[in-house]
């Protein structure tokens, strides 16, 4: 569930930085957020880092090799025009 705040991670996992941080500092002064549920938001990002850190699964590069089956097929086909909503 995306609660606002977001970390940005290079491509080489050597560099991170949180993304938003604005937004939910917003949420907290406006009441949408409570003052622990943002200290949670960053406990499970700092728990996210650790894993992407420690190159964890889905972090540790396993899924870089991953591709798609060329013999599934699309599970719906969109109509003309579905990318202009």
């Amino acid at each position: 569930m995306d609660q606002l705040l977001d970390i940005i991670v290079s491509a080489d996992h050597s560099a991170w930085h949180w993304k938003d941080e604005d937004e939910v500092h917003e949420a907290l002064a406006l009441g949408i957020f409570t003052a622990e549920q943002v200290s949670e938001l960053y406990k499970l990002g700092e728990r996210a880092i650790e894993t992407l850190l420690a190159n964890e699964p889905p972090f540790d590069g396993n899924w870089k090799n991953w591709k798609v089956n060329p013999e599934w097929r699309s599970p719906l086909d969109l109509p003309p025009g579905w990318e202009q909503v």
